[in-house]
């Protein structure tokens, strides 16, 4: 029997792990090195039109439509390096969703 990483030629289950992102509020981070690592995973940055695996950033706030939402964004505060807010909004009328404590990110393409 192949693993699903071998079905699809998604490679080693540890490799895949490392090219994840987790926020947490309260955690500090290089906002510079976030940005870096949201391109390695294949994250377009764009400024204009926020879509499905594309990211922008306004001053100390980063928003991320993740490849598997529709409509959905997230939305990161910073406080200089410290993660202040981390909330869910509406990619159409920037409505706030809701707000979380945590949120993992996956790569926008193997």
């Amino acid at each position: 029997m192949a693993s699903v990483s071998c079905i699809y030629g998604i490679g080693e289950i540890e490799e895949y792990e490392n090219k994840t992102l987790t926020f947490s509020v309260g955690d500090n981070v290089n906002r510079d090195k976030v940005l870096e690592k949201l391109v390695e995973m294949l994250y377009e940055r764009n400024n204009l039109d926020l879509k499905r695996g594309s990211f922008r950033v306004r001053g100390d706030i980063l928003e991320i439509v993740p490849i598997g939402q529709h409509g959905k964004a997230i939305r990161i505060d910073f406080f200089g390096d410290e993660i202040e807010k981390i909330s869910e909004f509406d990619t159409l009328t920037g409505a706030v969703i809701g707000s979380k404590k945590n949120y993992t990110l996956f790569p926008a393409s193997h």
